[in-house]
């Protein structure tokens, strides 16, 4: 993919939520630019939400429990997302339905807005060519596949 990485871009994020004002309800509306998602994080998410937790986190039901007990911080999980034709779309869909499995409210995630970044709209794209989605996305995503 062109564009860099994602830590590339880790450093620009334009971001809100608790501890900034919240995040004004941007993501209340969002939908997803993926059909069904995996249970299971890729070794890089274990590795990151492990290290935050302090034990293994491999799935999204173990975050979703990480949150509820208090081990993981909301303002930990930052949910990605872009504007495309109006259409606000959730990039990581695993951390958002974690947060949801919660019973977080969108109100209360921290977000980060990734559009315009290179690598970050190519992922979109992707994702969304990958499920035969165009830039409206779907409402509800269903554990499953993870395309």
């Amino acid at each position: 993919m062109q564009g860099g990485s994602a830590k590339a871009f880790a450093s620009k994020p334009i971001t809100s939520g608790p501890g900034t004002g919240g995040n004004g309800g941007v993501l209340n509306n969002a939908r997803y630019a993926q059909r069904t998602f995996s249970n299971t994080f890729s070794p890089e998410g274990i590795k990151k939400y492990s290290r935050l937790a302090g034990r293994p986190i491999n799935t999204v039901n173990d975050l979703s429990n990480a949150i509820r007990s208090g081990r993981i911080k909301v303002s930990d999980l930052p949910v990605e997302y872009i504007v495309r034709d109006g259409n606000v779309l959730i990039l990581n869909t695993r951390t958002s339905q974690a947060l949801t499995q919660a019973g977080i409210p969108r109100s209360q995630w921290t977000v980060v807005n990734r559009t315009g970044q290179p690598f970050f709209e190519e992922l979109l794209t992707g994702q969304l060519s990958r499920n035969k989605l165009d830039s409206t996305g779907i409402e509800i995503v269903k554990p499953g596949g993870g395309n």
